[in-house]
């Protein structure tokens, strides 16, 4: 029996047996959640620091749909990687953090970016934008 690994963002496996009038039938299922939900369910040490500071700031069924929107796999843990490792090298921060960075910055007390600052900053810009858009 093989392809049977760990629950993930793609679904968690599932087999199944039916007992039938003249037998039994084994069937392999896939259980899938949709964003939302893998956003509420995700316990990454990220994605809760993140989650949680969205939390002080709005409602949580909105932090999880804006969430949901943005990172659909329901994790930022890659996007994460992807900031601290260009902030401990110094390389460029991808475009579409650089208004998020540079808010970060100037928000710091002491001059320091975490990539959740600037997570932070880019989901509640997004969050921003898209509320303007629904009320014009």
């Amino acid at each position: 029996m093989t392809g049977f690994g760990k629950p993930n963002r793609a679904g968690s496996n599932i087999l199944a047996k039916y007992v039938i009038d003249d037998g039994s039938s084994i069937q392999a299922l896939k259980n899938t959640m949709g964003p939302i939900t893998l956003w509420g369910l995700s316990s990454t040490t990220e994605d809760t620091s993140l989650r949680n500071e969205l939390y002080k700031k709005m409602d949580y069924k909105k932090v999880r749909s804006i969430l949901a929107k943005l990172y659909p796999g329901g994790s930022v843990k890659e996007e994460y990687e992807k900031l601290s490792n260009a902030i401990i090298t110094g390389s460029p921060i991808q475009e579409k953090y650089q208004k998020d960075y540079q808010m970060a910055s100037r928000n710091s007390d002491d001059g320091k970016v975490t990539a959740i600052d600037i997570l932070l900053n880019h989901v509640v810009r997004i969050s921003q934008e898209l509320e303007k858009e629904s009320m014009a």
